[in-house]
């Protein structure tokens, strides 16, 4: 079994612990950041460099029975109680930090090496700004670019921002919208083809609840289907010239967000060769045999 196989497995067996959404309060009670985590205690480690870890004074825990439930607690609970430091869910706060002045995660190094006329300066090369933002100059072109580890495949990837023309400022902003999709556990390049695909993403948030009897198309293989108050999420694909369905989980407990990113994570061990029936199974520890003919 490949070293894909047995991310995934891992990737899929965490979800399914017990996981604790966190929240942090400054001396004032002012809400600074929420966050979701099997681990909370062990998660203040990756947060000792953040700028606001010095204000913490208290902090609270919800437990819940698994990762999709908290993680759709954690989302309700940014965009109602508006954390400062928090980026996702949280765009409508006025409050909140800016993109440029959040630490990356997941990242090494220094932000903002740059200076502010690079452009017009700096010879032909990649030039780093920090956080998986660089610089690209050839003879006859400038570019800025993001490279990072896609936490799916865990291979090392590099997606184009556009030409120099962009200020440096707003290009060191989408570089850490991207930094904290990674750190979601979300591939940037995956949601960018998804999105420029016509024949992918065909639902709805709000028709899942109210969708009839049957089996509702997504795109690349995912599908809603729906038999009274079930609704179930599968991922349906061909291995030897047979056709198998994967069941990835139960509408509402996995909503379309997470659906989708489980139906990613699956369709590329396929893409890679692998089974992801065969990952699944290993990872319930249970033995499984193809069924007989």
């Amino acid at each position: 079994m490949t070293a894909r196989v047995h991310h995934y497995q891992a990737l899929m067996a965490q979800r399914e612990q017990q996981t604790t959404v966190y929240r942090y309060y400054d001396a004032e009670d002012r809400l600074l950041y929420v966050g979701c985590s099997a681990r909370p205690f062990h998660r203040v480690t990756n947060h000792k460099d953040k700028p606001w870890m010095n204000d913490v004074a208290r902090a609270t825990f919800e437990r819940f029975p698994n990762f999709w439930l908290a993680r759709q607690s954690e989302a309700e609970a940014i965009r109602s109680e508006a954390p400062l430091y928090n980026v996702l869910h949280n765009e409508a706060n006025p409050a909140r930090m800016p993109y440029e002045l959040l630490p990356p995660s997941g990242f090494r190094g220094i932000l903002h090496r740059l200076p502010d006329d690079a452009v017009e300066v700096l010879a032909c090369g990649f030039h780093p700004d920090g956080g998986g933002l660089y610089l690209c100059i050839k003879p006859r072109s400038k570019s800025w670019c993001f490279r990072y580890t896609s936490p799916i495949t865990m291979k090392r990837r590099e997606m184009g921002l556009g030409r120099a023309t962009l200020p440096l400022i707003a290009a060191r902003a989408k570089a850490a919208e991207l930094r904290n999709l990674v750190a979601q556990g979300i591939d940037p390049l995956a949601t960018t083809a998804s999105k420029n695909d016509p024949k992918r993403h065909l639902l709805r948030d709000d028709q899942i609840a109210t969708l009839p009897d049957g089996r509702h198309n997504d795109g690349g293989g995912l599908y809603l289907l729906v038999r009274g108050r079930s609704r179930t999420w599968n991922y349906r694909f061909q291995l030897d010239g047979k056709r198998r369905d994967m069941s990835l989980g139960v509408f509402p407990f996995m909503d379309l967000e997470q659906a989708r990113a489980a139906h990613f994570a699956a369709a590329s061990l396929r893409k890679q060769g692998d089974d992801p029936l065969d990952a699944k199974h290993a990872m319930q520890r249970r033995p499984w045999r193809r069924p007989k003919r």
